[in-house]
């Protein structure tokens, strides 16, 4: 028995169940190895590696998921006797790899080669490099999503006679660059991330975030001839209606390889990242439109663009906070976790630069003749401020999405324990493993590593120690030799016992004993 466990898990999903489970002894060599997490992944190069006790590794063909979206499974060859290494590796639904690696043994175990199993965890560990050029990525696709969508939309609005111009062109032309520079450079970061390989961008492809990743870059590249079109009388109102069609459709792609695709929730923290993009858009675009891109009447472009600037920021803070706490548990894990801190220096930058912005035009009204040529150079001067303002708040929130939320950072210990009886195994897991309600899974399996099918699975729990039960706890079918409970209640802390009665006809049933340690 063992508590089963994982490596460098940074993201949401987490191993809750594997055939064969962690440090179990199998009579005969499994058919598959089988891993089942608590959310959707997707599979990678070398999602499950199977190395032996020297160190050798066994060939295995490509994971697949045969058994859903949260299953990754692979056939195994015909093994000898022995201790065995499963080192997994995979990609959560916002983009965050996971990976760990635990032991099993055929027949008898071995003594594994020291270090092996650190080795493998460290193999799989994504390298510093590749984060920190993801970040920086990051940070230019969002300036480049921000100079088109906020670019354009802000010049429709507050400048429509400057949208042909050339200063316009130059604003949306580097839009482009940064937008594809930026895409380009989180692909092949991501596949160092994920595989070791920066240019793995088939892996990357793979993988759910991977493709809208790979969409976002070929709308950046689809934007090139659209601004060059955007000069063309003949083109008119057809250009424009695509252009800001356009701008929604990368809003969303953008949203959908983000946290807003994970976490609780879904649909409401999709919608809500696709807000936040777009108020984000609209702030910064819309600064640089008025700081770069409009020189002859900066006034009045500035007065028309204040009012979409403030619905701008009131939406920016309203869909943060949602969404934060959408990925939080509690005030103390947002405290204490990466995200939490980069969500206080992203709210720190934007209060800052509001904050500068505001007294700077006040300042700027009293001493100044309004509309005065002076008075118009000073508050270009001031918007150019604001922008580099901005730009670290593209930077903050770089850091803020390229860190795992607090509900993945915190959450409680999962507990798993598996023991073998009569050929047969059964594996328990609390989700988490704590008092009070939480969610209980358990599988029965043959010892060869496929699912048993038994006709009824009921059980128990006691806690000897304050001789506390058997309490009955109620499960409902939920797949061939699983059953689970979504509101397990226990109610003390401490070593419980679990007894799973597991009944194979009328005259067949074999009952498990499983101990796992339960924390407040």
């Amino acid at each position: 028995m063992s508590l089963l466990t994982g490596g460098h898990a940074a993201a949401h999903a987490e191993l809750s169940w594997s055939s064969p489970s962690a440090d179990s002894v199998l009579p005969e060599s499994p058919s598959q190895i089988v891993l089942t997490f608590g959310e959707p992944v997707n599979t990678v190069r070398d999602s499950i590696r199977l190395v032996a006790a020297d160190g050798s590794e066994v060939d295995l063909g490509r994971a697949g998921q045969a058994g859903g979206s949260d299953t990754i499974s692979v056939d195994v060859p015909e093994l000898a006797d022995g201790s065995y290494v499963v080192a997994w590796r995979a990609v959560s639904a916002d983009s965050h790899p996971v990976s760990g690696a635990f032991v099993f043994a055929v027949g008898s175990s071995t003594a594994t080669r020291p270090g092996l199993v650190d080795d493998l965890l460290s193999e799989s560990a994504p390298p510093a490099s590749g984060e920190a050029w993801l970040g920086i990525g990051r940070g230019f696709s969002f300036a480049g999503v921000a100079l088109l969508v906020g670019g354009l939309a802000c010049t429709v609005r507050c400048a429509p006679s400057r949208l042909t111009s050339r200063s316009t062109g130059v604003l949306l032309w580097a839009g482009v660059a940064a937008g594809i520079a930026g895409t380009a450079t989180m692909i092949a970061a991501q596949g160092s991330i994920t595989v070791g390989d920066w240019l793995a961008w088939d892996d990357v492809g793979s993988t759910t975030a991977g493709r809208w990743r790979i969409v976002r870059l070929a709308m950046f590249v689809a934007a090139a001839p659209l601004i060059t079109l955007r000069r063309a009388d003949r083109w008119g109102g057809w250009w424009l209606n695509v252009s800001l069609l356009g701008s929604g459709a990368l809003l969303a792609v953008v949203a959908a390889g983000g946290h807003g695709a994970s976490g609780r929730w879904v649909p409401l923290g999709y919608t809500l990242t696709v807000v936040h993009l777009a108020a984000m858009s609209v702030w910064a675009g819309g600064l640089v439109v008025v700081a770069l891109s409009v020189r002859d009447d900066v006034w009045a472009v500035s007065s028309r663009f204040s009012p979409m600037a403030s619905s701008a920021v009131g939406a920016l803070a309203a869909t943060g906070v949602v969404n934060a706490w959408r990925q939080s548990d509690s005030l103390d894990g947002l405290r204490d976790s990466t995200y939490g801190r980069w969500l206080v220096v992203k709210l720190a930058v934007v209060i800052v630069v509001l904050g500068v912005a505001a007294w700077n035009r006040r300042r700027l009204a009293a001493t100044v003749a309004p509309r005065a040529p002076a008075a118009a150079r000073t508050l270009r001067r001031l918007v150019v401020a604001e922008v580099a303002g901005v730009s670290l708040v593209f930077v903050a929130t770089a850091g803020l999405v390229n860190s795992p939320p607090p509900r993945a950072e915190a959450a409680p210990s999962l507990g798993s324990v598996s023991v073998v009886e009569d050929g047969r195994v059964a594996q328990l897991t609390l989700d988490p493993a704590v008092t009070g309600g939480t969610v209980m899974h358990l599988y029965v399996t043959s010892t060869t590593g496929s699912l048993d099918q038994p006709t009824d699975i009921t059980v128990s729990a006691s806690l000897p120690s304050q001789s506390l039960g058997p309490l009955e706890l109620p499960v409902v079918a939920a797949g061939p030799g699983h059953v689970q409970s979504s509101d397990a209640d226990l109610p003390l802390a401490g070593r419980w016992t679990f007894t799973v009665t597991a009944r194979f006809g009328e005259f067949d049933a074999t009952v498990f004993e499983l101990q796992l340690n339960v924390s407040t």
